[in-house]
């Protein structure tokens, strides 16, 4: 809070941590963020690659760098460790919604079996003490159809941030 860090243009020339090259929350959305914003990231800041959201951070609250590049609810996630992070950092930018997880099959697994695996995902959200598990344990409230619209951000915001898609794994 005591940067006076107020606006993404205001990152230039600031030290910034993300947390890994391929990750969507931790650098991809962020990171194209600061380019739309006009900022060159190889010439306008210096950066680092944490290794995890914790690890970043760490780096923030010790004031190793100026910005970190991490998950909406970092503070609350990792509360226990770093309490101070409720009352130290403030959020300065929010991306557009990241798609989450995703569970897919193979197009050669047998019908039969690809509409039993989706009935026993679904059978999850009906169940509130699977459904509470998996919301504690993952994160994850429920689960729906794929909206093929939703990745069309994810390859325009990976083609910002010179990212090839189809070598991420």
């Amino acid at each position: 809070k005591d940067s006076g860090i107020k606006s993404l243009q205001d990152v230039k020339g600031k030290k910034v941590a993300f947390v890994d090259p391929s990750s969507s929350s931790g650098y991809i959305y962020p990171g194209a963020m600061l380019v739309e914003a006009g900022l060159n990231l190889d010439k306008d800041i210096s950066y680092q690659f944490s290794g995890g959201h914790d690890k970043s951070l760490q780096l923030l609250l010790n004031k190793d760098v100026d910005v970190i590049a991490t998950f909406d609810g970092v503070e609350d996630r990792y509360a226990k460790d770093f309490p101070q992070a409720k009352t130290d950092i403030q959020k300065l930018a929010t991306s557009d919604m990241i798609p989450g997880i995703m569970v897919t099959t193979s197009s050669k697994m047998d019908k039969e079996l690809q509409d039993k695996l989706e009935k026993a995902l679904r059978d999850i959200e009906k169940d509130p003490k699977m459904k509470e598990l998996f919301t504690k344990m993952f994160s994850i409230t429920g689960f729906s159809d794929v909206d093929q619209d939703a990745y069309k951000k994810v390859e325009a915001t990976a083609k910002v941030m010179n990212v090839d898609l189809d070598k991420v794994k």
